[in-house]
């Protein structure tokens, strides 16, 4: 195990610079080289906690509720690529699609020592939808943009790092196994 030094002055901040998406179709293998890497500007996701009132007569007239689901939603600017497929088809299909998150491109000097290149974070999940698709051109701007938003259809997941309370692993293994018993592939 790898400690990490704590009470440094401004922190250890993970820089975003080089964070990208992966996606893979409904079915599709998710072995790392198999996905579709899409270059992005900006990736954001949103994790929503989605709380039910269920009150009763036993709150003496307060207000109660109860956590009923929790879901997620992502946005992101992806950068278009003529080399590359278009986040478009990628994305656009009636079956959810296998998305991973990659957070900043760790480099030389930025981390704790012991913190190397396979101990990059990313969020992934196992299941989500596109919702919308914009093309943007912006001639103040360097390069044409499609900004992408979608929602989860399953549960996302964040991992890798130093810590191994940061890694969800355990987690993702249960969750996948209960979905395989209902017939479902991750």
């Amino acid at each position: 195990m790898v400690l990490i030094p704590s009470g440094m002055i401004g922190g250890d901040l993970l820089s975003g610079v080089g964070g990208y998406i992966r996606v893979w179709q409904s079915g599709q293998d998710t072995n790392y080289a198999t996905g579709n890497r899409l270059d992005v500007g900006e990736w954001r996701v949103r994790k929503m906690h989605i709380n039910a009132e269920c009150t009763h007569t036993g709150c003496l007239g307060s207000l109660n509720y109860r956590r009923v689901a929790i879901g997620w939603r992502f946005a992101c600017q992806v950068l278009f690529d003529l080399t590359k497929v278009a986040p478009r088809p990628l994305l656009h299909s009636c079956n959810t699609i296998k998305i991973r998150f990659n957070l900043g491109n760790p480099i030389e000097g930025q981390y704790p020592p012991g913190y190397g290149t396979g101990q990059w974070q990313y969020y992934y999940s196992p299941a989500a939808l596109l919702e919308e698709v914009h093309t943007v051109s912006n001639a103040a701007k360097d390069v044409i943009r499609q900004d992408v938003t979608g929602i989860g259809t399953s549960h996302i997941f964040l991992f890798g790092g130093a810590l191994e309370d940061n890694n969800e692993t355990a987690e993702f293994n249960t969750y996948k196994a209960l979905l395989a018993a209902q017939g479902w592939s991750v």
